[in-house]
């Protein structure tokens, strides 16, 4: 089997922990997120995580303060507007970075849980044929894994096969272990009808062929429903990045003739704000929504 690379989050979380090492006071908000660790593919310990989360502050607030102090060049020429703008994005800035690291995990389980329905069905297809073929569960667990794609359910299967050879487990413990990693409710519960199928001694291909047969129509449904959520998403695109913008400018304008600050704030730099910060910041929301929700297959 050829050697795969090895994820750049995990080079950087050891960075991090070589940099600032075991942080207590962060591992304790992080005690429960173990499991969310390893459902999300990050096969590192609360330890490493805690140092990562401050390494991520520190870029954030170095990012923010750094991007909203260019911003402050372009918009104002005072300078305790300078001062508060960079101020604003340095607290941003560590405030951003914290919470993505804190909620990564939890964005990446829902990414692979996205990646685990997707593929489902097709290997347990693949499953039923090698079942009828007469191929016991740990032979159909290996074939899985010997294939050269880099999918999170291969990835799944591989770490069977690594409990089974080099943490010398037994078979049903390897699939109790793959079900405690595993972020989808369908894999844990295809994972668990296995082990009942093994455990009763009943026909492995009968259950393989009739769990593929309701994937195919859970997977319909799903479709229909993707439909439904992107419809959902084209609206509210429109009403946040199309509409809200000009309805702004449009108010701001006609403020314009009777003032030129709102609240002490001066109307131009409030057009600024609108058009380099927030409209940015919704679109960028609205991509990175659209990219997780959508399959990528």
């Amino acid at each position: 089997m050829k050697r795969r690379n090895r994820p750049l989050l995990l080079t950087i979380i050891e960075l991090s922990y070589d940099l600032f090492g075991t942080q207590e006071y962060v591992k304790r908000l992080l005690k429960d997120r173990k499991f969310e660790l390893r459902k999300a593919g990050i096969y590192t310990s609360i330890e490493m995580y805690s140092a990562f989360l401050i390494f991520s502050s520190i870029v954030g607030a170095f990012v923010g303060s750094t991007a909203f102090y260019i911003i402050s060049l372009l918009t104002t020429t005072s300078l305790w507007g300078r001062i508060s703008l960079t101020i604003t994005g340095l607290i941003t800035g560590l405030a951003s970075g914290f919470l993505i690291a804190y909620v990564l995990p939890s964005i990446k389980a829902y990414e692979r849980k996205i990646k685990l329905g997707e593929e489902l069905p097709y290997v347990v297809s693949h499953m039923a044929t090698l079942a009828a073929a007469g191929c016991t569960p740990e032979r159909i667990f290996r074939e899985i894994a010997r294939q050269e794609t880099e999918t999170v359910t291969v990835e799944q299967f591989r770490l069977i096969v690594r409990d089974i050879d080099i943490l010398g487990k037994d078979v049903i413990t390897a699939i109790d272990n793959a079900i405690e990693r595993s972020p989808n409710p369908v894999f844990t519960g295809f994972l668990q009808g296995f082990k009942a199928a093994i455990t009763a001694g009943t026909d492995i291909a009968t259950y393989l062929m009739d769990f593929t047969s309701n994937l195919m129509t859970e997977k319909r449904i799903t479709v229909k429903m993707l439909g439904e959520t992107l419809s959902l998403f084209s609206e509210m695109y429109t009403v946040l990045l199309i509409v809200f913008p000009i309805v702004m400018v449009i108010m701001l304008s006609l403020i314009a003739v009777l003032s030129t600050q709102i609240a002490g704030f001066p109307i131009m730099d409030l057009l600024y704000f609108i058009t380099y910060v927030i409209v940015p910041i919704f679109g960028f929301m609205f991509l990175v929504i659209v990219d997780t929700i959508m399959p990528k297959k």
